[in-house]
C-alpha cells in the first residue's frame, strides 16, 4: 500500500497547527523535569536552553510532517519525549535510571494533559490551563521533595533501576488510550469510560508516588536516628578511651622510679641482652598513640581513638600531623564529623586487610580554611565516590548509600568547601577542604 503524499497546505492548515500546539504541551513537562535535578546540572544555562530549543524545533517539524501526511498525531508524544530526553541526559550528572524516572514522571503528567481534549474537557486552551495549574501545584514539591529523594541514603541504585518502569508504563497506557479513529470517542459510553480509566490511572500513579515518598522519608528518618545514636555512642567511647589512656599514663609515671632502678641494675651487671629484652616488654607506651596531637580537645579525642584502633587493626604505620588550634563549637563539629567518618572508613579498611598504612594531615591556614587529607591502605575493589554522584557510595552496613561519605561531602559543601576522593596503587586518598 502506497504511503500518503505530503500535503504542505494541510500541514499549515488550522488542523496541522493544532497538531503542533498539542505536541508543544510536552515543553512544560520538560521544563518541570528540570526543577528537581537543577542542582546536578553540568552544562551552562545557555547551552541547556539551546539544546532543548533544538529538540523542540525537531518535534515541531515532526508534527508538521505528520499533519501533512494525515497520520494520527497522538503517537507523536513518545518520539517527542525521546528527542527531549536526549538533550536532558546530556545536561545532568545523574544516573540514566534517575534521569529517566524524573523525566518520564513529568511526561506521564504531560500524556494525561495531552489526552484531555479527546476526553471532552476542552481544547488546546484547556491543555495550557491545566499546565498552569500543574505548575502552581508542583513547583514546591519538585524543588524540595524530589531532590531529597534523589539524594536519599535510603535509596540505592537497585531502586532507580526499576523506578522508571512505572512512569514509562503510564505514558504508554495514556498514549494508547486514544484511538486512531477519534470518531469512536463519540460512541455511547466510550468517552466517559475512557475518561474514568484515564483518571483512575492518574490517581493510582500519584498515590503510588505519595506512598513511595512517605516510605522513603520514614527510612531516611530511621537511618538519621541510627546515625545520631552511633555518633553519640562513638563520642562517649572516645571520651572513655582518652580517660583510660590518661589513667594509664599516670600509672606509668608512678612506675618510672622502679623502672629506672631495674635498668640501672642491668647496667651495673653489664647484662645488655637482659636489658634489651626488658625494655622491649616493659615500655608501657609501646604500640600506643600519644595522648595529644592537637590543641582542640574534641578533635584530639577523635584522632587518638582512631590511632589506637588502627594499631589494633594491625596498621604497620600510623602518622598524624594535626595543626589545629582550639575551634569554635560549629567548626569543631564540622571537623570531627569529617575526620571521624573518614577515619572510621580507613580503620575498617585496615581491619579487612589485616594491616596497612594510615596517614592523617589536618591543617588550618590563614583565613580559617581547614584542609584534611587522609591516606590509607585499601582493597583493589574499593568504591570511590565520583563527582556529582548522588548519595555517596553503597554502604556495606545497611541497604542504600553510605551515610559516612555522604556526611563528609554534605559537610564540606555546606561550608563552601570541597571533598575529593581517589584510589590508586592500593591506597585510598581523601582530601577535604572546610571553609570558614
Amino acid at each position: 500500500m502506497a504511503l500518503p503524499a505530503f500535503d504542505l497546505a494541510l500541514a499549515l492548515s488550522p488542523q496541522g497547527l493544532r497538531a503542533v500546539s498539542e505536541l508543544l504541551v510536552v515543553a512544560p513537562a520538560a521544563a518541570l523535569s528540570l526543577i528537581p535535578v537543577w542542582g546536578w546540572r553540568r552544562v551552562g544555562r545557555i547551552r541547556l536552553a539551546l539544546e532543548l530549543a533544538l529538540a523542540l524545533a525537531l518535534d515541531v517539524l515532526a508534527a508538521l510532517v505528520v499533519a501533512g501526511l494525515s497520520w494520527p498525531t497522538n503517537y507523536l508524544l513518545v518520539p517527542a519525549c525521546g528527542v527531549l530526553f536526549l538533550a536532558y541526559c546530556n545536561a545532568f550528572d545523574l544516573s540514566l535510571a534517575q534521569k529517566a524516572t524524573v523525566f518520564l514522571t513529568m511526561m506521564a503528567l504531560g500524556a494525561f494533559i495531552t489526552d484531555s481534549p479527546y476526553l471532552g474537557t476542552g481544547g488546546v486552551v484547556t491543555q495550557w490551563a491545566l499546565w498552569v495549574v500543574a505548575l502552581a501545584l508542583l513547583v514546591r514539591p519538585l524543588h524540595t521533595a524530589v531532590p531529597s529523594l534523589i539524594g536519599s541514603p535510603a535509596v540505592g541504585p537497585r531502586f532507580w533501576t526499576l523506578a522508571w518502569v512505572l512512569p514509562c508504563a503510564v505514558v504508554v497506557v495514556l498514549v494508547l488510550a486514544i484511538p486512531d479513529d477519534l470518531t469512536t470517542l463519540f460512541y455511547r459510553d466510550v468517552g466517559p469510560n475512557l475518561m474514568l480509566i484515564t483518571l483512575t490511572v492518574l490517581a493510582l500513579f500519584l498515590l503510588t508516588y505519595a506512598l513511595m515518598y512517605r516510605l522513603i522519608r520514614k527510612a531516611d528518618e530511621a537511618l538519621a536516628a541510627s546515625e545520631d545514636e552511633r555518633r553519640a555512642t562513638m563520642q562517649r567511647l572516645m571520651e572513655e578511651h582518652l580517660s583510660e589512656r590518661i589513667e594509664t599514663a599516670r600509672r606509668a609515671r608512678h612506675d618510672v622510679r622502679q623502672h629506672d632502678l631495674v635498668v640501672l641494675g642491668y647496667l651495673e651487671e653489664g647484662d645488655l641482652e637482659g636489658l634489651r629484652a626488658y625494655l622491649s616488654e616493659r615500655d608501657v607506651m609501646s604500640g600506643t598513640a600519644p595522648l595529644s596531637v592537637c590543641e582542640d580537645v574534641a578533635v584530639n579525642s577523635v584522632a587518638i581513638y582512631y590511632w589506637d584502633r588502627a594499631l589494633e587493626a594491625g596498621a604497620k604505620e600510623v602518622t598524624m600531623e594535626l595543626e589545629v588550634p582550639r575551634l569554635s563549637a560549629r567548626r569543631e563539629g564540622n571537623v570531627t564529623v569529617v575526620l571521624g567518618n573518614l577515619l572510621e572508613n580507613a580503620v575498617d579498611s585496615l581491619g579487612q586487610l589485616g594491616g596497612g598504612v594510615l596517614r592523617v594531615r589536618v591543617r588550618m591556614v590563614q583565613g580559617g580554611t581547614i584542609f584534611i587529607a587522609i591516606d590509607n591502605s585499601c582493597s583493589p575493589n574499593t568504591v570511590v565516590p565520583q563527582p556529582g554522584q548522588v548519595g555517596g557510595v553503597p554502604s556495606t552496613k545497611h541497604f542504600g548509600m553510605g551515610l559516612g561519605m555522604q556526611s563528609v561531602i554534605t559537610t564540606a559543601e555546606a561550608s563552601g568547601g570541597t571533598a575529593e576522593f581517589a584510589c590508586e596503587g592500593g591506597m585510598f586518598y581523601a582530601s577535604v577542604m572546610l571553609c570558614s
